[in-house]
């Protein structure tokens, strides 16, 4: 089930200040102040965000599909599904032993970007999200390679709100991976990707948050991570799991 544009901007509130050059810009604040004049020119900036945030991922979904064309020979035109079909064309350049660690990139981040525009293509996601987390956990991937799965990932999680893709993600065994990476990769920016990705995964959903709580020494791996410098982010991601675990000071 694709979640609705307010759910969607509701959730950008936490993503953080900055993405990939390829990602778009999620970079909006709610800061209402109601009976005001200032109130509402702050809602229209950050509606304004919101759409540079839509029309940058769209931007670079066109790009990405342009420079793919002609990978796609196994699709037809007639398909009925064109943002499944697309999830498809970019799942043909991961395939591609022949294909560059950038184009790799662009393909993963398309696919988020294809979820974050409102695309119906929940079901390509879930036929090839293992693909995605079998990338982020190969020893040989890059950090840039990484962390745009940990960026599609996390679109993922905010545009579908089906427990069919939590319930995926929960047994190809995520939910550890994400713990250890923010613990201890000695890459601090992928170590809070991890973390934001982690925290959209147990936000909303008893089952994942009940999982993550279980890990052996999950408050100890976190409190790693908090550690780190969070200035470039809105906020400190490990902190905030540690709250909603039970495990933070502000509990």
């Amino acid at each position: 089930m694709v979640k609705t544009f307010w759910n969607q901007l509701v959730a950008l509130t936490k993503t953080p200040k900055h993405e990939l050059s390829h990602g778009c810009q999620h970079n909006c604040f709610f800061q209402t102040k109601s009976k005001s004049r200032i109130g509402a020119n702050k809602s229209t900036r950050m509606f304004s965000k919101v759409k540079s945030a839509y029309d940058a991922a769209k931007k670079n979904v066109d790009a990405a599909l342009a420079k793919f064309h002609g990978k796609d020979d196994e699709f037809s035109d007639g398909d009925a599904n064109r943002y499944g079909r697309d999830v498809g064309l970019c799942a043909v350049v991961l395939r591609d032993p022949g294909a560059t660690d950038e184009d790799k990139v662009t393909a993963i981040m398309t696919m988020g970007h294809l979820a974050f525009t409102g695309g119906d293509c929940s079901k390509a996601v879930l036929e090839y999200v293992s693909k995605i987390v079998f990338v982020l956990n190969e020893a040989n991937s890059s950090t840039r390679l990484r962390i745009a799965c940990l960026s599609a990932l996390g679109e993922f999680c905010i545009s579908y709100s089906d427990d069919t893709l939590l319930n995926e993600l929960r047994k190809l065994g995520l939910i550890q991976s994400l713990i250890n990476m923010a613990s201890g990769t000695g890459e601090p920016n992928l170590q809070r990707w991890a973390c934001y990705t982690l925290r959209l995964m147990v936000s909303d959903d008893p089952t994942t948050l009940n999982i993550a709580s279980d890990v052996l020494n999950v408050d100890l791996k976190l409190r790693r991570a908090r550690a780190l410098d969070w200035s470039d982010w809105n906020d400190n991601e490990a902190n905030v799991i540690l709250n909603i675990l039970g495990f933070g000071d502000d509990v």
